[in-house]
C-alpha cells in the first residue's frame, strides 16, 4: 500500500491533513480518551465551531457536528508527513470501527501538499486543468464505486470541461503552451472528488473517500491516496507542457459533449431534447416568441441540464429581473447553479444567490441564498444566508453560518448556528447550538 521507495521524492515530500466523519453513541469525552490511546497523541477538544479551524502541526481534534445528526463528530490530524499520516488513516479507522459507526452521510476528507522544500512540486502554481485530463479518476471511482458512496460523494469532473464560447464557436485544441488553458473552463464543486479550493495555501483536497463503513477499506483508501500524489507530483513535473495525449484527451472530451451543446444551440433543438421542459418566456409560451428569445434563457438552460441534471419542470424568465424561475423541479447533486428561483421543487445540491420557496432540500450546500417561505431544508449547510423574517421554514440537522445582522427564522431541529441570531419567530430544540 505505501508508495514504492522509488518515488521517494515523492513520498518525503508529502504532507496532508486528515479529517474523518463518524457517528458514536458515547461522548466527546470518552471518544477523545480512546482516540489518545489509540492513536498515541494528545487529542484537542473543541467546539463544534472549531471543526472547521486549522490545525497546527501534528495536532489533532476531536469534535461535534450537527450537519448530519446530533451524534455525528469530526477527528482532524494533521498536517502530518506520507509515512506518519498513512499510519494515522490507518489507525482512525480501527478507530472508528471499535468505537462508532458510518454510513452514506460520512466522509474523509485529505488536504495533500508538497513540503515548501520541495521546490520543484509547488501545488499553488498547478495547471489545475492539465491535472484533470491526466489524473486516473475512473481508477478512483473503481477503488471507491458509487455504491459505496453517498449520492452526495462526489461526481465526476474531467468530463465537465467545455469551451468557454460553447455557443458561438468550435473550440481549439490547446498547443504546448500553458496559457491554451484558458480557452476552457471546468466548474467548480465541492461535490467533485478532487477540490482546489485551498490550493492557494500549497493544498488540493481529495473528498473520494467515505460512504458507509468506508472504515474497512484501509488498502482502497490508500492506494486512492497514492494515485492522487503520484499524479500531482507527475503534473507539476510538466506542469507548463501540452503533451500530444493531453490534446487527444481534450478532442475526445468535446466530440462526447458535442450533442449537448447542439441541443441548446435553439429552442427548436431544446424542445426536441428536453421535451419534459416547459418553458416561457415572462409566462408566455408561444413557440415564436421562445424561439426568438431563446438566447436570454440558454445560458441559464445550459447550468439547469447540465450541472443540475434538469429534465422535468417549469422554467420561466423573467425579464424585469433578469432571472431564471423554476418550477416543480427535480435538481440532484446539481453544483455551480447561480441566481435562479426555485420553487415547489426537490434540491440536492451547490447553489448561490438563489431563492427558495416552498421547496424540500437535502445535502446542499447553500452560499448568500434568499430562504423565502415554506422550505424543508435537512442535512445542509447555509452560508450567509438570509431569511424572510415573516416566513415558516424548517430546517433540521443542518450547519447555519452567517453575521450578526443576519436573523435566522426558522424551526431548527439538531442544527448549528453560528454567528446569526435567532429572530424573534424562531424556534428551537434542546439538541440546537448557538455560536455567536
Amino acid at each position: 500500500m505505501i508508495l514504492d521507495i522509488k518515488n521517494r521524492e515523492q513520498v518525503e515530500s508529502a504532507q496532508f491533513v486528515l479529517t474523518v466523519d463518524f457517528f458514536s453513541n458515547k461522548s466527546i469525552q470518552q471518544l477523545a480518551e480512546k482516540a489518545k490511546s489509540a492513536l498515541h497523541r494528545d487529542i484537542e477538544v473543541g467546539a463544534t465551531r472549531d471543526a472547521w479551524k486549522p490545525l497546527q502541526e501534528n495536532g489533532a481534534r476531536l469534535t461535534n457536528l450537527y450537519n448530519n445528526g446530533f451524534k455525528m463528530k469530526r477527528m482532524t490530524i494533521g498536517p502530518v508527513y506520507y509515512y506518519e499520516g498513512v499510519n494515522a488513516l490507518l489507525k482512525s479507522f480501527k478507530f472508528i470501527e471499535d468505537n462508532g459507526y458510518t454510513n452514506e452521510l460520512c466522509k474523509v476528507k485529505i488536504d495533500l501538499g508538497f513540503s515548501k522544500m520541495n521546490e520543484g512540486a509547488r501545488i499553488p502554481q498547478l495547471n489545475k486543468f492539465k491535472f484533470l485530463l491526466n489524473f486516473n479518476e475512473a481508477k478512483a471511482f473503481e477503488l471507491w464505486p458509487q455504491e459505496i458512496r453517498s449520492s452526495k460523494i462526489y461526481k465526476h469532473s474531467i468530463n465537465l470541461i467545455y469551451p468557454k464560447n460553447k455557443f458561438i464557436a468550435e473550440a481549439a485544441v490547446p498547443s504546448g503552451s500553458y496559457s491554451s488553458q484558458m480557452e476552457f473552463s471546468f466548474p467548480r464543486s465541492k461535490q467533485f472528488g478532487i477540490n482546489f479550493d485551498r490550493i492557494s495555501e500549497g493544498f488540493v483536497t481529495i473528498k473520494y473517500i467515505g460512504g458507509k463503513d468506508y472504515e474497512k477499506r484501509n488498502t482502497q483508501a490508500v492506494e486512492l491516496l497514492n494515485l492522487v500524489i503520484e499524479s500531482l507530483f507527475s503534473t507539476l513535473k510538466s506542469n507548463s507542457i501540452y503533451s500530444d495525449r493531453d490534446r487527444e484527451k481534450i478532442k475526445e472530451i468535446l466530440t462526447e459533449q458535442k450533442s449537448h451543446l447542439t441541443a441548446l444551440k435553439s429552442y427548436a433543438t431544446f424542445e426536441t431534447k428536453f421535451p419534459l421542459i416547459k418553458l416561457s418566456m415572462d409566462l408566455d409560451s408561444r413557440p415564436e416568441i421562445l424561439g426568438a428569445k431563446f438566447n436570454l434563457v440558454r445560458e441559464k438552460l445550459f447550468d439547469l441540464v447540465t450541472y443540475g441534471g434538469l429534465v422535468r419542470g417549469r422554467v420561466n424568465y423573467n425579464s424585469e429581473t433578469n432571472q431564471v424561475e423554476v418550477l416543480e423541479g427535480r435538481i440532484k447533486n446539481g453544483f455551480n447553479l447561480s441566481n435562479i428561483i426555485f420553487m415547489e421543487s426537490s434540491i440536492q445540491a451547490e447553489l448561490s444567490d438563489c431563492t427558495l420557496v416552498n421547496c424540500k432540500v437535502r445535502s446542499s450546500r447553500l452560499l448568500e441564498c434568499t430562504i423565502f417561505d415554506k422550505n424543508d431544508i435537512r442535512y445542509s449547510t447555509l452560508s450567509n444566508c438570509n431569511f424572510n423574517q415573516s416566513g415558516v421554514n424548517t430546517i433540521q440537522q443542518s450547519t447555519i453560518k452567517g453575521q450578526p445582522n443576519m436573523q435566522v427564522s426558522a424551526d431548527l431541529t439538531e442544527c448549528l448556528v453560528v454567528g446569526s441570531p435567532l429572530s424573534y419567530h424562531a424556534t428551537k430544540d434542546s439538541k440546537t447550538e448557538i455560536a455567536l
